[in-house]
């Protein structure tokens, strides 16, 4: 039996949500409103339900837009103890802020929340159709996707244990809580020009590990040791921490240095391929490319939070915001 029609006897079946991740090769696309039920058509499907998502279902909300927001459970900073920069839960546990603000949201009578992953999306003649993990369809006239991102963790033991905690990304959520103490830079060359200034400014003892071969230019080099900076070429072995909480970063060497804080950017990916798959294009730095209104570069495809702009939960709160309400105003105008 082909997998085309194994995936369409199982969609005829209702059982596809439970065996799409088990098929093996590619899945070839099937109109999903030709063999299953429609569950129920909403104002906007919002898919991501953290800070972003529910800031924009907020908006959606007091505009009395049918809104069912669709969050697969895993933010991107539940690596992260305590949020901060963000003003009335600075220091607070990231989870909590988006608990409240679900809470918060679910107030308003037209706007529900469902546990579940998307798995595929297209475009119907009402708008979208949407498929989930659970074999649920949904229709919508627009789609706002605040799905963040996926980090992609380096292979170095110990870095995954210590993301969130002592290895950091940004010196506004946690540059704060390491001032004055001895901090190192993972990153080589465009990275380490942008945050060497800043983590500087933090502390008197900043080392740079570029793990191989530098490839920051001659006058950076320069601007960095005139800051009694010093650049480590060697390779990192590996993080040496207690539950998280970095002691030093030991080199293959063998020599370590002692360190309370380490900055680092991984690479990363979109946390979903759908916005791709319905044709969103890409930023270089791979963030989905939005306009000023958060409008993707598909029509009734709108983004907000870590998968289009800088990660913090400020912007992703007011990227969602602004999403929202673009949302609702083009639904409104295109009623009217």
């Amino acid at each position: 039996m082909s997998n085309k029609i194994t995936r369409r006897k199982l969609i005829k079946q209702g059982a596809l949500g439970m065996m799409a991740y088990a098929m093996p090769g590619p899945v070839p696309f099937i109109k999903m409103h030709n063999y299953m039920k429609v569950n129920k058509h909403y104002d906007v499907l919002i898919i991501g339900g953290s800070y972003a998502g529910l800031s924009a279902a907020m908006a959606l909300g007091r505009s009395l837009r049918n809104v069912l927001i669709i969050d697969g459970g895993k933010p991107c900073n539940r690596y992260t103890p305590h949020a901060h920069n963000f003003l009335t839960h600075d220091g607070d546990v990231p989870a909590d802020i988006a608990q409240h603000g679900k809470a918060e949201v679910l107030k308003y009578d037209t706007v529900s929340f469902l546990q579940d992953i998307v798995l595929e999306a297209e475009r119907i003649d009402s708008g979208f159709q949407l498929m989930t993990k659970s074999g649920k369809v949904y229709t919508s006239k627009k789609l706002l996707f605040a799905t963040g991102l996926s980090d992609i963790m380096p292979d170095i033991e110990g870095f995954e244990a210590c993301w969130g905690k002592s290895v950091i990304h940004c010196p506004y959520c946690h540059g704060y809580e390491y001032h004055h103490r001895p901090t190192g830079i993972m990153a080589n060359d465009q990275v380490v020009q942008h945050l060497a200034p800043l983590v500087n400014n933090l502390t008197g003892e900043l080392y740079v590990f570029t793990n191989g071969k530098s490839t920051i230019s001659t006058e950076q080099t320069g601007k960095i040791k005139k800051h009694n900076i010093r650049i480590i070429e060697d390779e990192i072995d590996y993080l040496d921490h207690t539950q998280g909480k970095l002691n030093k970063v030991v080199l293959k060497n063998s020599n370590a240095i002692d360190l309370d804080a380490l900055y680092a950017h991984p690479e990363y990916k979109q946390h979903c391929p759908i916005p791709e798959q319905l044709g969103c294009e890409l930023t270089e730095q791979g963030l989905l490319q939005v306009d000023m209104f958060q409008k993707t570069s598909v029509e009734g495809v709108y983004a907000a939070g870590d998968n289009c702009a800088m990660r913090s939960i400020a912007t992703a709160v007011f990227t969602g915001n602004v999403a929202g309400a673009i949302c609702n105003k083009d639904i409104a105008e295109e009623e009217f």
